[in-house]
């Protein structure tokens, strides 16, 4: 006879305490939105297989097994802000700037713009088997076979033709509609100056259709695929041989077909590698494509993506994929009875640094930002709620940050206007911050400046153009070309401004306060200007280099084995590397006084002049804090909680199997009657594992969890175990392992999960289960 155990371990560990201040990105009640991840009690940030997916334009949509649906993407509108109580969802559909979904009762709900009414929902339209967003604009199948429209009519997509009846689906274009009959032949009408909606002579036998931009497809019953409209890039030819197909998607400028073996092929536009089908993709189910991107689902209940990711369209998504929280702070996060299986809370990476007069900022991967050091203008204060950071830059006493919709953020010092962000120029994809200026390209490939502006350094040339990258130095600016051609101006007072002959080309530059480095392409260092402290003398072992920086006296050169050479100044000991420094992925851009490093595993490393202690790293920098949380129940079964500061956070009841808390700071947490099998906790600060359940191997299986009262006192354990119909059960309690007291006899199974509350009482008991 197997028996079952549940243990309460009274484990104790001291270990010394670990504080660090940080300011909280939640509001006052521990709630709010993280990542596109909602922070709340009952959240759900583990992972969960998808029913459907659909992709907008820029966003993706998901329907969950319990029917509700989630988002992930571009938000400017709130497309993919799902409203709440949604939890009958039987289909969705992505549009531009809107989403919908179709409930089980036949209702419809609408969420995003509504500029041209795409969101009013007709009155008396009736049950509804089908939906379809456009650009702005709504259809739905309904099920008396008839189609209704609405939203924006420039083109008639709203103008159903008369006598429309016997539709078996519904597929919306940009400005141009399709509809399906029983029978298997199409029917378009809409925008047509591609000839998307002009339907090829004799076309029959049809059983999906799918439109996209401006070209339509339609699936075949034998398995084959027929396009038309434009073909400005191939999403209209059918590559040779296709067949066997199963399922059509059809993208901007792009196309998808999945076939019967589980394989993707893709053809057309390919600007975001959104027909580069991954390599050994197979086992897909069902496949989606957005303007440049698409998502597979695989058989196992995985998505698989690839293209554009602008606006995080194919990130890992909200409650399907395990929510990524690294490296932020959630400090007093209210995520009680939340749903935390396999999330990611443990350490992030540094991926940019930035480094003015006498502070320090750094990028983190979750596109915030951290400042520290002077503040005497404002430099080290990092503006609340900045997000979705792609690149930063430090000037002397400000600072920029380009975020993923190409608009900038500055701060700091603003005597000359540098810390007035620019606007009305379109996207913008590189910065540079300089002294008391800045630099920036544009999408179109030109340069902006603004700034101080004494000897010229902000007046671009005329002919600068198809420009890739830019460095503002301190009185001159430099420009890479996409062709590797360098550009300077402003500042010739050392010559630094004039391009050496038989330069070649180049991959890096760098400017610094009168000299200017570049790196050519096959990998040699040239340096050029004021040479007073040798910031100019590369010495002649350096090797082959793969990245580049300039401070204001003194260069930095980081070679392809990741070690870090530097000469110039030394005054603050800008140029004194770290004995054995290796391992190093990046430069920091802008040093002045202090130097640093980004490593390859996402670590800080700086060194040179400590005066206002910017070259000290914050505690905490990477990790991620859920100090003062409440994670009471909460489900953080093989959750990763490395290095994170849990001090003070409310752990009581929580599923920590297998979780990983490795050098987590733990200091007075409560842990008491967390499932604690398989976690990790080595290397923790503070672990108090007194009252924590180890629940051992069983047969049958027996969980548990602590119900506790108002006042936060321990008061009965629940005990959940699964039962066989016609089997009797016997439930023992012990308080020394070794003697066993019947509680309760002759407990009959039905083939469900049997629950029963029993008190603790003792300061430690034992129970267990078993077969009568």
């Amino acid at each position: 006879m197997k028996r079952d155990h549940c243990f309460i371990l009274l484990t104790l560990l001291f270990l010394y305490i670990f504080n660090h201040k940080t300011i909280a990105q939640l509001g006052p009640n521990g709630t709010g939105f993280i990542n596109g991840y909602e922070i709340a009690p009952n959240a759900v940030l583990g992972s969960s297989k998808p029913e459907k997916l659909s992709a907008g334009y820029y966003h993706n949509l998901a329907i969950r097994k319990d029917g509700t649906v989630v988002a992930k993407g571009w938000n400017a509108y709130s497309q993919s802000t799902v409203p709440r109580g949604i939890n009958q969802a039987l289909s969705i559909s992505g549009g531009y700037f809107h989403s919908m979904a179709l409930l089980e009762n036949g209702s419809i709900v609408t969420w995003g713009r509504n500029n041209y009414k795409q969101r009013n929902i007709p009155e008396n339209i009736g049950p509804v088997s089908s939906i379809s967003a456009g650009h702005s604009y709504s259809m739905a199948l309904k099920i008396d076979g008839t189609v209704a429209c609405w939203g924006r009519n420039n083109y008639g997509q709203l103008n159903v033709p008369e006598e429309l009846n016997d539709v078996k689906s519904i597929a919306a274009g940009r400005e141009h509609a399709l509809a399906l009959l029983d029978q298997g032949t199409v029917v378009a009408w809409g925008r047509n100056d591609a000839s998307q909606s002009n339907i090829p002579l004799g076309l029959q036998d049809v059983k999906q259709i799918s439109a996209a931009y401006f070209h339509s497809l339609a699936l075949k019953t034998d398995g084959t695929v027929v396009a038309w409209g434009s073909n400005k890039y191939g999403e209209s030819t059918i590559p040779e041989g296709l067949d066997n197909v199963i399922t059509i998607a059809a993208g901007g400028f792009h196309s998808l077909a999945l076939k019967n073996d589980g394989t993707v092929v893709a053809w057309g536009r390919n600007l975001y590698g959104q027909t580069d089908v991954p390599e050994n993709l197979m086992g897909v189910v069902s496949i989606i494509a957005g303007t440049g991107h698409n998502s597979a689902l695989l058989d196992n209940g995985e998505i698989v993506s690839w293209g554009s990711n602008e606006h995080g369209q194919i990130d890992p998504m909200p409650g399907i994929s395990s929510a990524i929280l690294r490296g932020y702070d959630l400090s007093g996060a209210n995520l009680e009875n939340s749903d935390l299986k396999g999330v990611d809370f443990s350490q992030g990476k540094i991926i940019d640094l930035g480094v003015g007069y006498f502070h320090t900022i750094v990028l983190k991967e979750n596109g915030t930002v951290v400042s520290w050091g002077a503040n005497e203008l404002g430099q080290s204060n990092t503006p609340e709620n900045l997000s979705d950071v792609i690149k930063i830059s430090a000037g002397d006493f400000h600072n920029l940050a380009l975020k993923k919709d190409g608009t900038v953020a500055a701060w700091g010092n603003n005597e000359f206007g540098q810390s007035l962000a620019p606007s009305g120029f379109g996207k913008i994809v590189d910065i540079s911050a300089g002294f008391s200026r800045n630099a920036a390209v544009l999408e179109n490939g030109k340069v902006i400046t603004w700034g101080r502006n004494l000897i010229g350094e902000n007046n671009v040339p005329l002919n600068v153009s198809n420009i890739k990258t830019v460095s503002a130095g301190g009185y001159h600016t430099v420009a890479l070309t996409k062709t590797g051609n360098v550009i300077a101006w402003g500042s010739n007072e050392f010559a630094q401004s004039i391009i050496p002959p038989n330069l070649g080309k180049a991959k890096a530059i760098a400017a610094g306060l009168h000299h200017t480095v570049i790196l050519r392409e096959n990998g040699e260092v040239v340096a050029w200007g004021n040479n007073l402290a040798g910031q100019c003398d590369v010495p002649p072992d350096l090797g082959k280099v793969i990245d580049i920086t300039a401070g204001d006296f003194f260069t930095i050169a980081l070679k392809e084995d990741g070690t870090v050479q530097a000469w110039g100044i030394n005054e603050a000991g800008e140029v004194s590397v770290p004995p054995g420094l290796k391992n190093v992925e990046s430069l920091g851009g802008g040093m002045f006084h202090h130097s640093g490093v980004i490593k390859n595993d996402g670590s800080l490393l700086l060194w040179g002049r400590n005066n206002y202690n910017q070259a000290s790293a914050p505690e905490n920098l990477t990790n991620t804090i859920l100090n003062n949380s409440n994670l009471q129940g909460a489900n953080l079964s093989g959750a990763s909680l490395k290095y994170a500061d849990l001090s003070l956070a409310d752990l009581t009841g929580a599923n920590l199997t297998n979780t990983d808390f490795t050098g987590a700071n733990l200091q007075g947490t409560i842990l008491t009657g967390a499932i604690i099998n398989g976690a990790i906790f080595e290397n923790t600060f503070g672990a108090d594992l007194s009252g924590t359940i180890l629940n051992t191997p069983s047969s049958p299986n027996l969980s548990t969890s602590v119900i506790r009262i108002k006042t936060g006192n321990i008061d009965k354990i629940k005990l959940l175990f699964q039962s066989e119909k016609t089997k009797k059960y016997i439930i023992q309690k012990s308080t020394d392992l070794t003697n066993w007291i019947s509680i309760e006899n002759n407990i009959l199974g039905n083939d469900q999960t049997l629950e029963r509350y029993y008190d603790i009482g003792e300061s430690q008991s034992f129970f267990r289960v078993m077969k009568n």
